[in-house]
């Protein structure tokens, strides 16, 4: 999560100086299969979200991502 409004900032102390909770996690350990398919369930925190972004990340570059903003009506 990245804060990008001016609302009062939800974001546990020790992460506020970034701005964003990095919330990564190894595929290995948290992936799952099905019919052929990896995918990973994780918990979301406890506080309001205002962004999500999701992919596949490598030491070199995306391979792919997605970002919801979860404040659009």
């Amino acid at each position: 999560m990245r804060r990008t409004s001016s609302a009062p900032c939800a974001l546990p102390a020790h992460k506020r100086e970034r701005g964003f909770a990095n919330l990564d996690f190894p595929l290995a350990v948290m992936g799952r299969a099905l019919n052929n398919r990896r995918f990973a369930i994780t918990p979301l925190p406890r506080y309001p979200l205002e962004r999500i972004r999701a992919g596949q990340f490598t030491s070199a570059a995306a391979l792919w991502r997605t970002d919801i903003n979860l404040n659009e009506n």
